[in-house]
């Protein structure tokens, strides 16, 4: 049991009723105090209590929360080691991390490659791929073009209606959609044209 200290002057007393009631609950508890901090009195009753029961904290051994701990070193009553305080690590800018991600100097002067995510190595051969393609594409050819090509070839006199055949089959050989109707509507504006220039056209 322990005797009533002084009263304290209500003007000293800095912290709130609920700071004070959390920090008196927690030395009821470790130091078991009898009688036990009145929580329900006055700021000025339950510092006193608290003031009071700082003399039979066993230092070696009691464990308070920091907050706590912070209370009574405000209250000037606490004989014991202060909390340590966390140090909050320092966010790293996103440039520094690009700078430590990027090639570094070796010793020997060469600089280490620096790695590069997959999807980057294999934009590279995706680009070549598709230049390939680029190159392997053929020019489709005009009904026009197969036309002419058509009459170009031909050894013996044909009809408008052969030569429709012949022509829209190299068409669709060489990329064309097969139509013979469109087709013969291109022949028979293509054939006027060759003859105002006298070109010799085997077609009937």
């Amino acid at each position: 049991m322990y005797n009533k200290p002084n009263n304290i002057n209500e003007k000293e007393i800095t912290m709130n009723k609920i700071e004070l009631v959390v920090i008196a609950k927690e030395l009821n508890k470790v130091v078991n105090c009898d009688p036990p901090i009145n929580i329900k009195g006055s700021a000025e009753v339950i510092t006193e209590g608290i003031i009071e029961a700082e003399e039979i904290i066993e230092y070696e051994t009691d464990k308070f929360s920091d907050d706590t701990i912070k209370g009574m070193i405000e209250l000037g009553c606490w004989k014991g080691a202060e909390p340590k305080e966390e140090k909050e690590e320092a966010e790293v800018p996103e440039e520094k991390e690009a700078e430590a991600e990027a090639p570094v100097k070796t010793k020997k002067g060469k600089k280490a490659k620096a790695e590069v995510p997959e999807e980057e190595a294999e934009a590279p051969v995706e680009k070549e791929k598709k230049e390939e393609t680029k190159k392997v594409v053929v020019k489709k050819m005009s009904r026009v073009d197969a036309i002419c090509n058509t009459i170009k070839g031909l050894k013996e006199e044909v009809t408008k209606a052969e030569l429709n055949i012949l022509s829209n089959t190299m068409y669709a050989e060489n990329g064309g959609k097969s139509n013979e109707g469109e087709n013969m509507y291109v022949v028979v504006k293509v054939l006027p044209t060759l003859a105002n220039f006298e070109i010799e056209v085997l077609v009937k």
